[in-house]
């Protein structure tokens, strides 16, 4: 409803009409909405330098600069050698303390064309001696055996950080399953894509380069 204008009594009105307005268009703000500040925040995530073998692509070109290079089965086969030989020592010392003074050194045993294959009173010990050796070592700042360190090898948890005591401790307990399979889980580092020994996949640990 628009108002007319006032024409005295007797004279006829007139007036012109009001040309009718079109709609403007809205013109929405530019630019991206931004929500309110202090109401919403993303989660906070890490960026792990050991990337997801889910992803695609996700593995660094070998040698890569800031990329992670996995250690695989014929270097630690040989870093496992050289442990051995220091495990081996004191280990061997034990066994035969045990056996030249026990008639019975045997825990468990069996013949096999008179050959007796069985455990000994000293193997628990040995096996003592070569989890405090290995769970010391990948646990310290070196994160690496003797043997890893020689290799230019170090033992890392699934981001990058140093194993814990108690998980370096179950790293090597988890051996024994690789044992237990024929070695098949040792061999396991060949062809698993972040070359993970069984007993490294147990222990949610990797073995790399440094």
């Amino acid at each position: 409803y628009q108002p007319q204008p006032y024409s005295p009594p007797g004279q006829t009105p007139s007036y012109s009409p009001q040309p009718s307005q079109a709609p403007q268009p809205y013109n929405a703000p530019q630019g991206q909405y931004a929500p309110p500040q202090g109401q919403y925040s993303a989660p906070q995530t890490y960026n792990s330098p050991y990337p997801s073998p889910y992803q695609q692509g996700a593995m660094p070109p070998w040698g890569a600069p800031g990329g992670v290079v996995y250690a695989g089965f014929w270097l630690r086969f040989v870093a496992v050698i050289i442990d051995g030989i220091i495990v081996g020592i004191p280990g061997w010392i034990v066994w035969k303390a045990f056996v030249s003074s026990m008639s019975d050194p045997y825990i468990f045993y069996t013949r096999i064309n008179g050959t007796i294959f069985g455990y000994t009173w000293a193997d628990p010990i040995k096996f003592v001696i070569g989890l405090a050796y290995y769970a010391f070592m990948e646990s310290s700042a070196s994160q690496a055996t003797v043997g890893k360190l020689a290799l230019g090898l170090k033992v890392t948890d699934l981001n990058g950080n140093r194993l814990s005591f108690g998980r370096a401790a179950g790293r090597y307990a988890a051996m024994i399953l690789s044992n237990f399979t024929l070695t098949i889980g040792y061999m396991m580092a060949g062809f698993t894509q972040r070359k993970q020994a069984l007993h490294d996949i147990v222990a949610g640990a990797l073995v790399v380069k440094k």
